[in-house]
């Protein structure tokens, strides 16, 4: 399957322009930084989200998420994985835990009991697949990925996956970009957006 790539600067363009529509699992190559997830989640566009932290408070993200609409659409839920910040709880919002970090299978049995009742159209934000590189294998890894991006296409959901390029290897980032539908990285002041044709 081919690739295509378009640059994206998202300085006096409206967010819209960075829309992924067809890919249901978009892996986002940037460093610990919440510009990207305030960039690529949609908060009015989406049927609810799911926040999953490893090096962040996954609370933090749904209130972020939350904070940037009058009225956020959808369901929220957050999943901490291993000794991910904090332990912050919010009103109205289910948190799991998953305290073995390279107990993939649990962490994906979570996300999906959390998401079993909702409409489709969700928005799934993994805060660092980087870490968990540390308690399994890139291989094991890479099935991680491809599966959540099936499971997120079967509902029209959106998984976004973050993995800091500068520090991963050439192989781990050549593997997860191979798992995702598209890969979004910081260029400059925009983005640089390749995608499966």
């Amino acid at each position: 399957m081919g690739e295509t790539e378009n640059h994206v600067s998202d300085s006096g363009v409206s967010e819209s322009t960075l829309s992924f529509d067809r890919e249901s699992c978009v892996l986002v190559l940037a460093g610990d930084t919440p510009d990207a997830e305030r960039t690529l989640l949609a908060p009015d566009a989406g049927e609810g989200l799911v926040a999953v932290g490893v090096t962040v408070d996954p609370a933090v993200t749904v209130e972020r998420y939350r904070g940037r609409t009058q009225s956020p659409s959808g369901p929220c839920a957050a999943v901490r994985v291993g000794p991910s910040a904090g332990g912050e709880t919010l009103e109205d919002v289910p948190v799991e835990s998953v305290n073995d970090p390279a107990n993939l299978t649990t962490v994906g049995t979570t996300i999906t009991s959390l998401v079993d009742d909702w409409e489709p159209g969700w928005q799934l934000w993994f805060d660092s697949l980087g870490p968990l590189v540390h308690y399994t294998d890139a291989e094991s890894l890479y099935r991680f990925v491809d599966v959540l991006g099936s499971r997120a296409a079967r509902e029209d959901a959106t998984a976004f996956v973050r993995l800091n390029p500068t520090a991963s290897d050439d192989r781990t980032v050549q593997q997860m970009m191979a798992a995702a539908d598209a890969a979004a990285r910081v260029d400059g002041d925009g983005w640089r957006v390749r995608r499966r044709r």
